[in-house]
């Protein structure tokens, strides 16, 4: 049986850059927090829960997409991993995700008061609709998740612009 050598040659190359292109995947996984890969997969629960109409865990998906990528944030580029967090909140007598969300608009701000100023108010509307997805006995709709993902595309891209 005879293979050409203009076989061989593209086969070779297919097979080499399907390698490349696996390993700068894995590079890419391992380079990315925990965090961030647990707030890709939030990011994901929240898309499939409102194709399959499951309306409050899409928006608690969405919430926690957002900030766990805010806490990879300030562990990674801040040098607040959540233990510090956790004790900077004893002493302030706050809630780790209000002073999470602070702390982020803190480091922020010292980029762009403007986006700063965005993102504290989307992620305090997006913040909003949590209790009503996991605390409280009312329906989710359809519309109130589009707002969520919505604000929580647009806070992901300021996240990813600015860090």
């Amino acid at each position: 049986m005879y293979i050409s050598r203009r076989y061989v040659f593209d086969f070779m190359t297919q097979f080499v850059f399907g390698v490349v292109s696996l390993v700068k995947s894995l590079i890419c996984q391992l380079c990315m927090s925990v965090l961030s890969v647990k707030s890709e997969q939030n990011w994901k629960s929240s898309l499939l829960s409102r194709e399959h109409k499951l309306f409050a865990p899409a928006i608690h998906a969405a919430y926690y997409s957002c900030l766990q990528q805010v806490l990879s944030v300030l562990d990674t580029k801040c040098n607040k991993n959540y233990e510090w967090i956790v004790e900077w909140c004893k002493e302030k007598g706050t809630s780790t995700h209000v002073a999470s969300i602070n702390l982020f608009c803190e480091e922020l701000r010292k980029i762009n008061k403007t986006d700063a100023a965005s993102f504290k108010s989307k992620m305090s509307e997006l913040k909003a609709f949590r209790p009503y997805s996991d605390y409280r006995s009312n329906e989710m709709h359809d519309d109130q998740v589009v707002k969520a993902q919505r604000f929580t595309t647009e806070l992901l891209n300021l996240i990813k612009k600015h860090f």
